[in-house]
């Protein structure tokens, strides 16, 4: 019989003890523990220390997370790869991931966004289009840091038109939730419909639409940000650009006024995109083109809520002094935020710098450059989906 001091003494010690430490440890050690013994696995596993580890990780300086599409010449198909990286070191390390979901070698595809590590990313059939605008066929949640993804059921609203796809995280009930939102004309004329899925139940439920208000979707994919547990996009109403925010927790709707100046039915919705500024409020960067030049407005709500505290922060040039050293940046594509970095490519060679929204610095990002990059976001590890 073994002596007590040549036992694991880990054992001993009390379940909330154990808890703390694993929820010290990186990620990838947590997922490899797992597999060491039954009980390990089950505390690891279990919803609430999935919970309390996020909520350690997101305290923590996020990553960012890069995800590139491009095609590949050599083997003659489309590829996807996917890195994280702190932005923040002065020497970055990049931690590349390469299980993107989609087995198919389609293009037409994007990522909603990055809620506690996960990320929702929208397929689409690109064949069957009659118009400009995507339909998403197939929906995935995905963790890039523990390699695991789950394809959702088929939801009940299957029109073919327009749709806007948003995803958030519900605090009060520990759930993760996606709106899907379409508007169609009938014989009662243009209308707006809505449906959530629950990562909880696992299943659709679609809205009261007394709930919805009837805007225009006008674009896609767009962009999407959350702020106070809301998630937030530009659409349209009576011709007019406006915020809608998505309350994740209550599942209920809000109009929100952008500033004058961006509500003009002249305002091409495509040029538009809304951020998070600081994680506690909202942001609009307005890309106006002029002659041969790109003009970037940033626009912030001040007091959360509150219309009339929109201030246009800067308005940055494709051509001057202040995006020395380079004479002319080309802007074509907003392709996400980090911190307080704009991230925009500059076509034929696919540059990625990004632009400092405090100070209007500009900087090359090259371990980013040399293929297409279509999306970034800010990024923290975590265990959700790892009990699923």
């Amino acid at each position: 019989m073994k002596r007590r001091d040549d036992m694991n003494m880990f054992e001993f010690l009390h379940e909330e003890l154990k808890a703390e430490i694993f929820e010290k440890l990186p990620v990838k050690t947590l997922v490899r523990c797992t597999s060491v013994c039954k009980p390990w696995n089950f505390l690891i596993k279990d919803s609430a220390f999935i919970r309390n580890q996020s909520k350690i990780t997101r305290s923590h300086a996020p990553l960012a997370l890069c995800f590139r599409h491009y095609f590949n010449y050599e083997l003659r198909v489309n590829q996807s790869d996917t890195h994280y990286v702190s932005l923040n070191n002065p020497d970055p390390e990049i931690c590349r991931i390469q299980d993107f979901p989609l087995a198919h070698y389609s293009e037409h595809f994007w990522l909603t966004g990055s809620v506690n590590g996960l990320l929702c990313v929208v397929g689409d059939d690109y064949e069957e289009k009659s118009d400009e605008l995507s339909r998403p066929q197939t929906l995935i949640l995905w963790n890039p840091s523990i390699q695991k993804s789950m394809i959702l059921p088929n939801p009940n609203l299957l029109f073919h038109t327009r749709c806007l796809v948003g995803f958030g995280y519900d605090s009060r009930s520990d759930d993760y939730k996606l709106l899907k939102m379409i508007n169609f004309y009938d014989s009662a004329g243009f209308r707006s419909v809505a449906e959530v899925f629950s990562l909880n139940s696992g299943s659709w439920k679609i809205m009261d639409s007394r709930s919805i208000p009837h805007c225009e979707i006008c674009y896609v994919p767009g962009s999407q940000a959350i702020v106070n547990g809301i998630i937030h996009w530009h659409f349209r109403k009576d011709k007019c650009n406006m915020l809608l925010g998505f309350n994740v927790t209550d599942e209920t709707f809000q109009e929100i006024d952008m500033p004058e100046d961006l509500t003009s039915p002249s305002i091409d919705p495509l040029a538009l995109d809304v951020l998070a500024y600081n994680d506690s409020t909202v942001g609009i960067v307005f890309r106006e083109r002029q002659r041969n030049d790109v003009l970037n407005h940033l626009w912030i709500m001040k007091d959360y809520g509150v219309s009339s505290s929109w201030i246009k922060v800067f308005t940055m040039a494709g051509i001057g002094r202040r995006l020395y050293p380079w004479s002319r940046i080309g802007v074509s594509t907003l392709i996400g935020w980090f911190g307080q970095e704009l991230f925009y490519s500059r076509d034929p060679e696919n540059i990625i710098f990004g632009i400092n929204l405090v100070n209007g610095q500009v900087r090359c990002h090259d371990f980013l450059s040399g293929k297409s990059c279509t999306f970034i976001t800010s990024y923290v590890e975590s265990l959700v989906l790892l009990n699923r």
